[in-house]
């Protein structure tokens, strides 16, 4: 009887094993994503962009992407009635999440451009975002872009929503 224990015990553990590594394969496989060429030339626009102000490059994030991606062709920032945080949110991003869009630029490069020349679109392209009349320091460290024809999104997010979320930003920044 304590042989057949074993051996249940072996069995159940090589198929938790199994079903783990399994999982863990499918997670890896999620997280897999390939750019196209114009939405590799927008990350680099934006990093560019981040680079001459003294910011850390933002990273690629599979969830943002699909976010952004969905969200491209509609040039708006309510998408099937939810804002882009609700729609990170719902797409299993586990931090803050807000979006710059821009239509009818010949180019990822001129979009960015379009959005460094607006006050509130580079400031969020700088991490930052305001809340309730007031700029704050999101810190954003991760991107997702889409681009259908000329309309152009970047859905920036702060992968780890812990970190100090609130934090008012230098006045002048």
């Amino acid at each position: 009887m304590i042989r057949l224990a074993t051996i249940g015990g072996a069995v159940f553990l090589i198929v938790a094993t199994l079903a783990a590594q399994t999982e863990a394969a499918q997670r890896r496989h999620r997280h897999t994503i390939t750019l196209s060429r114009g939405e590799h030339r927008l990350v680099n626009a934006v990093n560019a962009y981040r680079a001459r102000h003294g910011l850390p490059a933002l990273s690629v994030d599979p969830t943002l992407m699909c976010v952004a991606r969905r969200a491209a062709p509609h040039f708006n920032h309510v998408v099937d009635g939810k804002w882009c945080w609700h729609r990170a949110r719902q797409a299993g991003f586990k931090g803050w999440a807000s979006d710059n869009i821009a239509n009818g630029y010949p180019s990822p490069e001129d979009a960015v451009e379009g959005w460094a020349t607006s006050h509130g679109h580079a400031m969020q392209m700088r991490g930052r975002f305001n809340m309730n009349g007031r700029w704050c320091d999101y810190r954003f460290n991760r991107i997702g872009v889409g681009i259908c024809g000329r309309k152009y999104i970047a859905v920036f997010g702060r992968e780890n929503s812990s970190h100090v979320v609130y934090k008012p930003a230098e006045p002048g920044a």
